[in-house]
């Protein structure tokens, strides 16, 4: 069992993700907390930056995958011409 990830404090629920980082970094900032205090503030951190970074690249991914309105009438018209044969 690993205390730091299971003692990971998590933001209050229904923030935002960028509100999220800023409670979490006025946890870090705040005087009276220490630094072995403000580790699992930093994992917490560091995980709500991989969750954007995951989901920016999965954003990129179906970018360049998608495919447009016109091509998939276009793919339709090709279909049908090739079915009408």
């Amino acid at each position: 069992m690993n205390l730091l990830v299971d003692q990971q404090p998590e933001p209050p629920i229904g923030l935002t993700w960028e509100d999220k980082v800023n409670y979490i970094c006025n946890q870090i900032n705040l005087e009276q907390t220490g630094q072995a205090a403000q580790l699992p503030y930093y994992f917490s951190l560091g995980a709500l930056i991989e969750v954007k970074a995951s989901n920016q690249k999965a954003k990129q991914i179906s970018e360049a995958q998608a495919i447009t309105h016109q091509e998939i009438e276009e793919i339709q018209e090709l279909t049908n011409l090739t079915g009408a044969r």
